[in-house]
């Protein structure tokens, strides 16, 4: 993970609300992000705060019921397959899907998944993609037209075939930071610096993105996540310098309820997202549906 100093940094040279989704970050020093050790009441008021956004869901989204932990750890078992049966292509695919849900809203660039797929879905072929192919996926008018993402990923494709020159798959690479990864959280950070090392647009948030969506244990703060811990108080502000504790806090949650990670991020995610629940939005939140008023900052 990004050293605390390269973080600081972040906010430098993007002070904007999308601190999380920096294009191509790079971290120049080889110190890691060390989280805090959460006392037991820090903990039980983040079990708390989480249940009361997960009541405040199942009254409210249609995705969520009183089974939705069980139907959680499923889904954790349907990742931990796909990490072991996915190819090199369907590694890069999803890395790509990655690349396009980075700044944009979840539900646009779904829409676009068939065509994005059409044009990325064999990262050898995309590795010998020239600047006429860039322009020919530029001029579909049903790509999502964005230059430096597309041209992004024709050289994360050329990075894809190093890798697999070298390891024999993608896959093995991962694994050469740990065998026994996803389950395992050895080495997790060394693995995370070399990702955002080698490809664009993996930063500091998007890198756990591709991560946890393979049952790693880990957690993508962007900015719903921040918003909502910032709003019960667990965090002091939505700032990427408190992106340590917003990960100890999912941690600990996930832990604690003994629940998928996975899940605490979509429950917190889902509350304030566009196209989702869409309660805890950024300047006119649903206030009156939500269990967190009595704590939230913002209703106060």
């Amino acid at each position: 993970m990004l050293c605390i100093a390269c973080l600081t940094a972040l906010t430098q040279i993007s002070p904007s609300a999308d601190l999380f989704y920096a294009e191509t970050v790079r971290c120049n020093c080889d110190g890691y992000l060390k989280l805090p050790n959460l006392m037991n009441n820090d903990i039980r008021q983040a079990v708390s705060i989480f249940e009361k956004v997960e009541s405040t869901l199942i009254r409210n989204h249609p995705d969520f019921t009183e089974r939705s932990r069980r139907q959680a750890v499923v889904d954790f078992k349907r990742m931990l397959r796909e990490f072991q049966t996915d190819t090199d292509d369907d590694f890069f695919f999803h890395m790509t899907m990655i690349v396009f849900y980075s700044g944009f809203r979840a539900s646009t660039v779904n829409k676009k998944k068939p065509v994005i797929y059409r044009y990325f879905k064999s990262y050898k072929k995309v590795a010998t993609y020239s600047r006429k192919d860039v322009t020919r996926i530029l001029n579909d008018p049903k790509m999502i037209a964005h230059r430096n993402k597309i041209k992004s990923m024709i050289d994360n494709a050329k990075q894809f075939v190093k890798l697999v020159g070298r390891f024999g798959s993608f896959r093995n690479y991962l694994l050469s930071f740990n065998p026994k990864f996803p389950l395992s959280e050895d080495n997790l950070d060394q693995l995370r610096a070399d990702l955002m090392k080698r490809f664009a647009y993996l930063g500091p948030a998007t890198v756990n993105h591709f991560l946890t969506d393979y049952g790693f244990p880990v957690v993508k703060p962007d900015r719903m996540i921040m918003r909502v811990l910032h709003r019960s108080h667990l965090i002091p502000s939505e700032s990427v310098r408190h992106y340590p504790k917003a990960i100890a806090i999912c941690k600990g949650i996930s832990e604690t309820l003994a629940i998928p990670i996975r899940y605490v991020d979509s429950v917190f995610v889902c509350l304030g997202q566009v196209g989702e629940a869409n309660i805890c939005s950024k300047n006119n939140p649903k206030c009156d549906k939500c269990d967190l008023k009595n704590v939230c900052n913002f209703y106060d």
